[in-house]
């Protein structure tokens, strides 16, 4: 998941600003022709499928892929946001995949909040009506947090 997050990052950041940020990356992480989220979400693809040796994880990955799950279609279906849409995509993949790993294998005890970033971590990324109590589940990721915030966060942490 962290490969994939810089990744995703990577590019967003590239879109945005023409460069990655910050500017002291190693240059051994720069590019004559940047990547485009196109690119990236092929990658994504084609490492899981060859490289991940779970075959319950690799299939639920590629079946939430193909099946176009947590918006991943509407990654390139327009020019415009591409990168942005790009990293919040993998974004909700990833808490979806929390979220149903805690779901089918509940902990002994009281179960823990495995969505991401944490409230802690990044409290204005939150919406208030999670905070004071809601419960939900992958079919409504967005709902729980300010979409805008979860994007900033995730370019400054990963990138």
């Amino acid at each position: 998941w962290q490969l994939f997050h810089v990744m995703a990052g990577s590019v967003a950041a590239e879109a945005l600003h023409g460069r990655l940020v910050p500017q002291h990356v190693s240059t051994a992480l720069q590019w004559n022709t940047p990547p485009t989220p196109a690119e990236a979400m092929s990658f994504f693809r084609e490492a899981v499928d060859h490289f991940l040796f779970c075959d319950f994880c690799r299939d639920h990955f590629l079946r939430a892929y193909d099946g176009c799950e947590f918006g991943r279609c509407a990654v390139l279906s327009s020019e415009h946001d591409q990168a942005k849409r790009l990293v919040l995509w993998l974004w909700r993949m990833h808490n979806a995949v929390s979220l149903r790993v805690l779901r089918e294998h509940p902990p002994h005890g009281k179960a823990i909040d495995r969505r991401w970033p944490t409230y802690r971590d990044c409290p204005g990324c939150w919406t208030p009506k999670v905070v004071n109590g809601d419960v939900l589940d992958e079919e409504n990721l967005d709902s729980a947090f300010d979409l805008d915030r979860v994007y900033g966060f995730l370019l400054s942490f990963y990138v």
